[in-house]
């Protein structure tokens, strides 16, 4: 057992490893995904892919529709669209719920009458900037509670 110090922890290792040879242990060093080695190391040598350059495994950052990638990579490569430019997969997004209730339903559907041929209104699910047919065809192909 040999003791290590890491800025302020002190921890007690069998085999203190320093994969990348930066002088630190690497059990002091983010490891977000528990993989045993640094995530910059990781990263460097190809064992994690890091699609977005922020130095953070793609495993250890937002993938809501759990396909292994990050999801701001999902947007960049055209696995998915953004079509609101909010970061977020569309497919992991409930648009046709225009009130944020959780379903797509009646309320919503008086929303888009209401908003009828207004130039980016909150029903505009579709964001062509109107609201109008097309908006009120996905509300209804949408109907139901959001998932």
């Amino acid at each position: 057992m040999q003791v290590v110090h890491c800025n302020n922890w002190v921890t007690v290792s069998n085999i203190p490893t320093d994969w990348d040879g930066d002088g630190h242990p690497d059990n002091c060093q983010e490891d977000c995904d528990g993989d045993g080695y640094p995530d910059d190391w990781a990263i460097k040598i190809g064992l994690v892919q890091d699609c977005d350059e922020s130095g953070v495994p793609d495993t250890c950052e937002a993938d809501c529709n759990e396909n292994g990638l990050h999801d701001s990579c999902d947007i960049a490569d055209g696995t998915s669209e953004d079509v609101n430019g909010d970061g977020v997969p569309d497919e992991c997004q409930c648009f046709c719920d225009i009130d944020e209730s959780g379903s797509v339903d009646v309320n919503d559907l008086l929303l888009v009458v209401s908003q009828w041929n207004l130039v980016g209104g909150s029903a505009d699910v579709n964001y062509d900037g109107i609201v109008n047919t097309d908006d009120l065809l996905a509300v209804i192909g949408n109907w139901g509670p959001c998932e």
